[in-house]
């Protein structure tokens, strides 16, 4: 990933969300530019700051609105299909993280 060999360029979510949306386009710029108006915070005559999100937060935000739900399922299916077999173990378990990110359960906890 980009961030990981640049890491010294992007110590602070305020480096790298900043640089990821610079690289959007066509709908993801435009719902970022209506998107970002929530963060801004401040009340009275004081000057409104903008409130920087978490990293993880941003990434949420940003597969909450583009995911798409079918692929998703499709890889929960193909996950939930995986088998051991006569591979070794971590060899089943790098297929099933895989997947398990690609159906958007990397973090799941529920059974």
């Amino acid at each position: 990933m980009y961030f990981e060999a640049h890491a010294s360029y992007f110590i602070l979510p305020s480096h790298m969300i900043p640089f990821a949306t610079s690289l959007f386009d066509g709908p993801a710029k435009t719902w970022w530019v209506h998107k970002q108006l929530d963060y801004w915070v401040g009340t009275g005559p004081s000057p409104h700051r903008f409130r920087y999100l978490t990293w993880e937060e941003f990434i949420n935000i940003v597969n909450e609105q583009f995911r798409d739900p079918t692929a998703m399922e499709m890889q929960e299916k193909k996950m939930f299909d995986l088998r051991m077999t006569n591979s070794p173990a971590t060899t089943f378990f790098q297929k099933l993280e895989v997947l398990a990110t690609k159906a958007g359960r990397r973090h799941d906890t529920d059974a």
